[in-house]
């Protein structure tokens, strides 16, 4: 029952280790609207006794070739690459921003941020804009 409620709402996937949205297949690479939707086969495995091992094999080979014939392999691995670039361009702006701001300055932005004089964008927005000159 859980495999038929699959929609073409916009859905979350791991790939990669990075949460992805995944909207409807309409419009993307190698999709049209009779592409079928994947639907994961199920497979019952007993990986001590090595039960089940072959066709989960088969299974994972299958959903690999749906995958790039759809273009959907290419899609995930472009959005996996966006998703890994906007990470480390976040993680070096705070680096930046941070660097080139002392404790005392950081500590009077979550003082006011605290006291709510100012909210965490503003105070953000400071730290990006003019890292060298934040003011009080």
């Amino acid at each position: 029952m859980m495999l038929n409620l699959n929609s073409s709402s916009p859905q979350a996937i791991m790939h990669h280790g990075r949460l992805m949205e995944v909207a409807a297949t309409k419009g993307r690479v190698g999709q049209t609207a009779r592409t079928p939707a994947w639907r994961p086969p199920i497979h019952k495995t007993v990986a001590t006794r090595g039960e089940g091992i072959d066709g989960l094999v088969e299974a994972i080979v299958a959903h690999r070739a749906y995958l790039e014939q759809t273009g959907n392999l290419v899609w995930r691995e472009r959005e996996r690459a966006a998703s890994e670039l906007e990470t480390i361009i976040q993680q070096e702006a705070l680096h930046r921003a941070l660097a080139h701001t002392d404790g005392t300055q950081l500590a009077e932005l979550i003082d006011k941020i605290a006291r709510r004089q100012l909210d965490p964008y503003a105070a953000s927005k400071l730290l990006l804009d003019r890292p060298n000159q934040v003011e009080g």
